[in-house]
């Protein structure tokens, strides 16, 4: 049974090591254009060996899960260390 403090509910669950207290967070959006999304407006890609491979096959995973027009994929500023 979730319990309370500061009027925000506190969840559990169990873990190898006990019990783990967790808050559950509303993230997708209930109005706008993410309306029953998590509002994304931009995404950074990470450093990798192919950044325009990487900011491609971000955007076309977008795509696929609703995501277009108003979540910009920028490129990292990190550079790969090898």
């Amino acid at each position: 049974m979730p319990s309370t403090a500061e009027g925000v509910e506190i969840c559990f669950r169990s873990s190898p090591i006990g019990l783990v207290p967790y808050v559950v967070l509303p993230l997708r959006d209930t109005a706008g254009v993410f309306t029953g999304r998590l509002p994304l407006w931009e995404v950074r890609q990470g450093p990798t060996g192919n950044p325009s491979l990487a900011i491609e096959s971000l955007g076309v995973f977008l795509s696929s899960h609703g995501y277009g027009y108003h979540t910009q994929v920028l490129a990292t500023e990190v550079p790969l260390r090898t």
